[in-house]
């Protein structure tokens, strides 16, 4: 049985309106509407309070309902890959208006045009990797073709920035 049909079951069984749920937990009506429709899953803290709420044991709730166990798991994993691609996200961002900057300058370097270009697309590839890690988890497709149009875009502005960037510091 799945979560939702479990907390829809106990509060009509109890006679309660989703209002006085809501009211009880300290979250609206729409949270607990979405919790029984399996829309969206609670989280460890509204489920201990469900849990007491209700009067049910917290292992019968994730035991039954499955898919919170599974849930909470993606939502670790994601967690921890986002995290991993925040200093490459930066270091990308950097490393464009760094690019662009050179470019803007009275006088290109090649060497350190080239090196930035390296570290920029070293770090697209790796933030590419961890998107497509990122939809695995979630079940979804990976578009690899909007990605890269938000590159581009990414790109851009860098430009932009590294073009006001060499202007103001030339």
């Amino acid at each position: 049985m799945e979560l939702g049909t479990i907390l829809k079951d106990k509060r009509l069984e109890k006679a309660y309106t989703q209002e006085h749920v809501a009211d009880k937990l300290f979250v609206s009506r729409q949270t607990i509407s979405n919790w029984e429709n399996s829309k969206t899953i609670p989280d460890i803290e509204s489920l201990i309070d469900l849990a007491n709420f209700y009067d049910l044991s917290l292992d019968n709730i994730l035991l039954k309902g499955t898919d919170i166990v599974e849930n909470i798991k993606k939502k670790e994993k994601i967690a921890e890959i986002r995290k991993g691609t925040i200093p490459f996200l930066i270091s990308t961002i950097l490393t464009m208006v760094l690019l662009f900057k050179i470019l803007a300058a009275p006088k290109v370097d090649i060497v350190s045009f080239v090196i930035c270009l390296a570290i920029m697309i070293v770090n697209l590839f790796i933030i590419l990797y961890f998107a497509k890690e990122e939809n695995k988890i979630k079940g979804l497709p990976f578009k690899t073709k909007s990605f890269f149009i938000m590159v581009i875009i990414g790109a851009l502005v860098g430009l932009i920035i590294g073009a006001i960037a060499g202007h103001i510091f030339k």
